[in-house]
């Protein structure tokens, strides 16, 4: 003692064997306490006590303490938290910890403590904490974004099939108005043209045959005749060319034909046409077979001014690719 002498023996004194259990005596999110644990913040089982925070509530702070009281300042500590950081960190007698910027998912944090005689507590103070995912990374919004995605992707394609579909019926719509007024057309040239153009020439046959006709007009209601007999076959070339009955292939071979013996008769040159029985009954476009039959004719016209035959042959032939005209 103080005015004395103490006596003991070495063998009888006996080392903290207890071990130092870790509490957890405040969590701060945001430098802001969310204690007491019956807060809406923490979500409770049968083994673990979770803290709830939101993505974007990136600062957690804990705090806790030996429950060891022999000699606390030798009281220490290390922490984990998986899987963020995995292997344990020793920090002294520090009793904080900070964490921040943790991603979406869930974590535990683990704290240990030893006495002053070296001694690990056995079991951890445990912490879940579960960082709540933004929207946007939500299974939610991911379900919707494709949901989203896909029916703008049907909704698009249902789209550009309409608008093909109108712009096509557009099209059919008006091809069939220019149909009815090319036919309108042929038959109104039909009808009136042709038939004052047929009055024209029985006129002049006519005046031809009466024996009473001046003999000095005689050859002008001949060449009246002739006239109009030509202008006659333009107008049905036109007719025929403006009806949209004759489109097909198989109808221009046909005209071709009709044309070629025609022509041969009014240039006094014999026409041998030789065809193939059946000819594709492909439309054609407007151009196409206005094209053709121009080629056709200045080929017939060629062989009669050009080459003093005594026989024009025509040849009309269907291919694997194409079909052609071949005039000698």
């Amino acid at each position: 003692g103080t005015f004395g002498c103490n006596l003991f023996n070495p063998d009888d004194i006996e080392l903290n064997s207890t071990q130092s259990r870790v509490a957890v005596i405040d969590i701060r999110v945001m430098n802001q306490s969310v204690l007491p644990y019956t807060s809406s913040r923490f979500v409770h089982n049968d083994t673990l006590t979770s803290l709830q925070v939101d993505w974007n509530e990136n600062w957690i702070g804990f705090e806790f303490a030996a429950l060891e009281f022999s000699e606390p300042s030798k009281n220490k500590y290390k922490y984990r938290i998986p899987p963020f950081l995995n292997t344990w960190t020793e920090i002294g007698t520090r009793r904080e910890i900070t964490v921040t910027n943790l991603d979406p998912g869930f974590y535990t944090m683990e704290v240990l403590g030893i006495n002053n005689e070296g001694i690990w507590s056995s079991e951890p103070a445990r912490i879940g904490i579960k960082v709540l995912p933004p929207f946007w990374m939500t299974n939610y919004f991911r379900i919707t974004a494709v949901l989203f995605v896909a029916v703008t992707i049907a909704g698009s394609v249902w789209y550009l099939s309409r608008r093909k579909y109108r712009e096509k019926l557009r099209a059919f719509k008006y091809k069939m108005a220019v149909d009815r007024e090319r036919l309108r057309i042929s038959q109104d040239m039909h009808d009136d043209l042709g038939s004052r153009l047929t009055q024209i020439k029985l006129m002049s046959e006519f005046a031809l045959a009466d024996g009473e006709a001046p003999a000095t007009i005689r050859p002008r209601i001949k060449e009246i005749s002739l006239e109009t007999e030509k202008v006659m076959e333009q107008i049905r070339e036109i007719v025929w060319s403006l009806n949209p009955r004759n489109d097909k292939l198989d109808d221009l071979a046909e005209f071709m034909i009709s044309f070629a013996q025609n022509f041969g008769r009014r240039v006094q040159i014999p026409c041998r046409i030789t065809a193939d029985e059946e000819f594709p009954g492909v439309k054609l476009a407007s151009e196409a077979r206005h094209n053709l039959l121009l080629v056709f004719k200045e080929a017939l016209n060629n062989a009669a001014k050009h080459a003093q035959c005594s026989q024009i042959t025509v040849s009309l032939m269907r291919c694997e690719q194409f079909c052609g005209t071949d005039s000698r």
